[in-house]
């Protein structure tokens, strides 16, 4: 699974962001999912114990970023909390959903540009015929926006209890605890044996592996954004 080009101009641009902690969690998060993809078929275990590792330091990439933002409540955070970065994957699969909702139903999209001026500054471009005309809506920092539909906040609730529902929990704050739990149960042994992976995790490593980008993206907007 290789890096395409749009991929590896955003992993080099963390690369060039300032000294902290944010950045190295990236850097961290992407030298993971390599090591997961090498060792995939040699050790079936530690390759998805390694991917996992990948999302959650991004997750904690993205919340320390927050922070050194200086984003409203982000001292809230707890970027060692493994709940809070499985909370993070969870939010990002919801928020997945409602933008492809808007593009399915509502007739948006939603494309990813990199300007090639020598800044590499990457901006997300928002288009709807019908209601912008040719019109480009880009978002610039910070990114604070309030969402609504017509008069009202957009919620996400009913995409967070579907997913609950999917994978068969009572609640998020289940799906959460579950997922923590996920790499421990790689690792440690139980009453009923050890863990084996019996099927390879290179489809696992790769739904990591995407989620770790979107993470990133979100990341590369803390630089100046150009219409």
């Amino acid at each position: 699974m290789e890096f395409q080009e749009f991929e590896l101009a955003t992993i080099d641009i963390v690369k060039k962001l300032p000294l902290t902690r944010s950045r190295n969690c990236f850097r961290s998060a992407i030298n993971h999912i390599e090591k997961a993809e090498l060792i995939a078929e040699l050790d079936h275990e530690m390759a998805a114990f390694r991917a996992i590792t990948a999302e959650e330091e991004a997750a904690s990439g993205l919340m320390f970023c927050l922070q050194e933002l200086n984003y409203p409540n982000a001292e809230k955070l707890k970027p060692h909390d493994h709940r809070h970065k499985n909370a993070i994957a969870a939010f990002l699969i919801v928020l997945s959903k409602d933008i492809k909702g808007l593009m399915d139903e509502h007739g948006f999209s939603f494309d990813l540009s990199m300007q090639r001026d020598g800044s590499e500054n990457i901006s997300v471009q928002i288009r709807n015929k019908e209601l912008f005309g040719d019109f480009i809506i880009t978002p610039v920092l910070p990114l604070d926006h309030i969402a609504t539909t017509g008069d009202k906040l957009r919620s996400f609730t009913s995409n967070i209890n579907e997913l609950a529902t999917t994978v068969g929990v009572k609640d998020i704050l289940d799906f959460i605890k579950k997922e923590a739990n996920v790499r421990n149960n790689l690792l440690y042994a139980n009453a009923k044996g050890i863990a084996i992976l019996l099927e390879s995790p290179l489809a696992l490593i790769e739904s990591k592996r995407k989620r770790i980008l979107s993470l990133q993206y979100i990341v590369c907007f803390r630089q100046p954004c150009l219409n």
